[in-house]
């Protein structure tokens, strides 16, 4: 019996259906078989999938690791993580990945400010305002580890052309912020001379590799607990269903082709000096 087939498409309703869904659910390690800690899972195994072909089973092997197929896997998980309100998450395990578990997560801020346009590069880092600006000129001062009294001395900060109650503002508006600032907005890794700040928060999931629902006799659980979980875990098995519904649709429109991809990399180099 393939992988399609085994999955349910009917949710258990009953208090007896849902017991028997949980309780006969395939299992398999959250991390390692040694850590003894299992979790609900699915074996995705190529070998597996109810192939329309022969020649198709060879080309997924060959189309599995590439970013087109990945892409479309992702997406699928993607949904799974929203709509678990990222309290869980799936993850592939096994010596070829050819297990997919379903583990706990949460979702936190990573604490990225801003980002390279250019490359792409994040960096924790706010990109500075403009070198003419009021704001640019305080958080100058504020880095040096002046008072706000002394700026305000400061014949740069005086000459300033803004009313006093602006430099008093921006003063007090940048203190508890001016070390979130990098010296310049320029990229590290690729040089471009302007990052942009981040309008929206770069989200990282955390992953508990602790296993969910080990031993547990579901006959102590209530209606609406088992129904909880059973949304959780059908859910689950649902998007798994669709991943490789749609990895197998991939592979029977695509074959895999060997690609030179060059990357571009700086270096320093000595110039002579023009006399």
């Amino acid at each position: 019996m393939n992988l399609l087939d085994l999955i349910p498409t009917r949710k258990p309703r009953t208090k007896k259906e849902m017991i028997e869904y949980l309780s006969n659910h395939f299992r398999y390690h959250t991390l390692h078989s040694w850590n003894r800690m299992t979790s609900y899972a699915q074996n995705v195994k190529i070998y597996n999938l109810p192939w329309k072909k022969r020649e198709d089973e060879s080309r997924a092997y060959e189309l599995f690791s590439t970013a087109q197929a990945a892409q479309i896997t992702r997406s699928c998980f993607d949904a799974f993580h929203q709509q678990t309100d990222y309290h869980y998450s799936i993850i592939g395990n096994g010596r070829s990945g050819g297990y997919l578990v379903m583990v706990e997560s949460e979702r936190s801020d990573s604490g990225y400010k801003s980002k390279c346009p250019e490359c792409g590069q994040l960096n924790y880092r706010l990109v500075p305002p403009d070198k003419n600006a009021l704001d640019s000129l305080v958080i100058r001062y504020l880095q040096k580890g002046w008072t706000n009294e002394t700026i305000s001395r400061e014949p740069e900060i005086l000459n300033f052309p803004a009313t006093d109650g602006e430099k008093q503002n921006a003063l007090i508006r940048l203190r508890p912020i001016y070390k979130d600032f990098s010296a310049d907005s320029s990229c590290g890794k690729c040089g471009f001379e302007r990052r942009e700040n981040l309008t929206t928060p770069v989200y990282q999931i955390s992953i508990r590799f602790a296993g969910i629902d080990e031993g547990e006799d579901f006959a102590d659980w209530s209606k609406d607990d088992l129904r909880e979980r059973v949304e959780t875990v059908f859910l689950f098995d649902r998007t798994v269903r669709r991943a490789t519904l749609a990895f197998m649709k991939f592979v029977e429109t695509h074959r895999a082709e060997q690609e030179t991809i060059y990357v571009p990399k700086i270096e320093t180099i000595a110039v002579p000096i023009s006399l």
